[in-house]
């Protein structure tokens, strides 16, 4: 699985640059259900919601899939996630 904040100021379409695991990357916004790390990862978005980050900044925050290579190889995984009124579990399709 993939998390990810932006800022709240990009929309579908928008490339942004930001950081993975540390190091320099591009993000794109491709539509709702995908997003594209440096031009050729694409990842599914499983879910997206407005929050802030540590310094308040407005941001969209995404849970997204993993690598398609990871899918390919039976290496993904699932993430559930558990909030006050529900219980989520996504898989890959």
């Amino acid at each position: 699985m993939f998390t990810i904040m932006i800022p709240r100021t990009a929309k579908v379409g928008d490339t942004v640059d930001v950081r993975i695991n540390f190091k320099p990357a591009r993000l794109t916004w491709e539509s709702e259900d995908v997003l594209i790390i440096n031009g050729t990862d694409r990842r599914q978005i499983f879910q997206r919601h407005d929050d802030v980050d540590g310094r308040g900044v407005p941001c969209h925050f995404f849970i997204a899939g993993d690598s398609q290579a990871d899918i390919a190889s039976g290496k993904a995984d699932s993430v559930t996630i558990t909030t006050p009124d529900e219980t989520f579990t996504y898989r890959h399709k």
